[in-house]
């Protein structure tokens, strides 16, 4: 599933801090690595020719150097790519012609997800792009990326939401727990029901209660009945449900429980909202997680 991967790349280190991982995953897969960045026009009405050429030059000997590196780091197939357009859109239909299954970004992580160039393209990319999207958060600390720790998850987390479009997220979640030889769990969160009436009224309780119930027992049926699917598929995984007060930080506590490295979800889940939204749920998790998260289009 990972043959071929996208970076993209904006000549910042923070951006380069995605290579390790997509290093990780090529390594096991065996796949090749495609480098892209895109250049931003000068902000003149009539560019000289002779201004735009030396840094496109630049911009290719960037990635060259970049390819080097990926190169020393153990992968044979390295090829790089200088683009000029919108750079969602461009990097989308480059990603779509070189057949990659699969992009690694960084993210800034807590916060907003702009951050100079790379974190406003990685925000609109993820919002129309066709393919999965891993999302790396670089070191507090910053610097160049250490191609000398490659990272090898050890436990992956898949979330669901009892939506048919959560469970999108299932088969690269697999796929990935099979390439590092990873343990997989599946995670379901429910949001604690919040009733218009007051809690002080008996019958207010007894109907929370029992909505509480309902949803309970409904999340651990619909855990097991995915994962007794796929013991019959022959992936063995582990399961987490709980009732939370929001689902985002609940997903994220979960995950630090069972101390997943990698966390899988799909870009949307119960509710369908449109893909140039991403799913409030999973825009809250990229945000604030500390892991690499997949987003899977959905």
């Amino acid at each position: 599933m990972f043959d071929r991967i996208l970076v993209p790349l904006d000549g910042t280190e923070f951006a380069e801090q995605a290579l390790p991982f997509a290093i990780a995953l090529l390594r096991r897969s065996g796949g090749s690595l495609s480098l892209a960045t895109v250049e931003v026009p000068p902000p003149i009405a009539f560019p000289d020719v002779n201004f735009i050429q030396p840094l496109s030059e630049a911009e290719q000997r960037y990635l060259d150097a970049v390819a080097d590196q990926a190169r020393d780091a153990g992968l044979g197939d390295v090829s790089v790519a200088v683009l000029t357009g919108n750079a969602p859109e461009v990097l989308e239909a480059h990603r779509a012609e070189i057949g990659a299954s699969l992009t690694v970004m960084a993210t800034h992580g807590r916060g907003p997800l702009s951050r100079a160039w790379m974190g406003s393209v990685a925000d609109r990319f993820v919002r129309t792009t066709a393919a999965p999207v891993l999302f790396v958060r670089p070191p507090d600390d910053g610097g160049r990326p250490d191609f000398a720790r490659i990272p090898e998850p050890g436990h992956v987390a898949v979330t669901l939401d009892g939506s048919e479009l959560s469970e999108t997220a299932l088969d690269p979640a697999v796929a990935l727990a099979d390439l590092f030889d990873a343990d997989l769990s599946l995670v379901r969160v429910v949001e604690y029901p919040h009733s218009t009436e007051s809690v002080y009224l008996p019958d207010a309780v007894e109907a929370i209660q029992q909505q509480l119930d309902q949803s309970r027992e409904a999340a651990h049926a619909e855990l097991e009945r995915v994962a007794s699917r796929m013991v019959a598929e022959g992936t063995e995984v582990g399961r987490e449900s709980r009732v939370v007060n929001h689902a985002a930080a609940g997903i994220l506590d979960a995950v630090d429980e069972i101390g997943a490295e990698l966390v899988v979800m799909a870009s949307r889940g119960r509710g369908g909202l449109g893909r140039v939204v991403l799913g409030s749920v999973a825009d809250k998790v990229l945000r604030a997680s500390k892991r690499p998260v997949l987003i899977v289009p959905a």
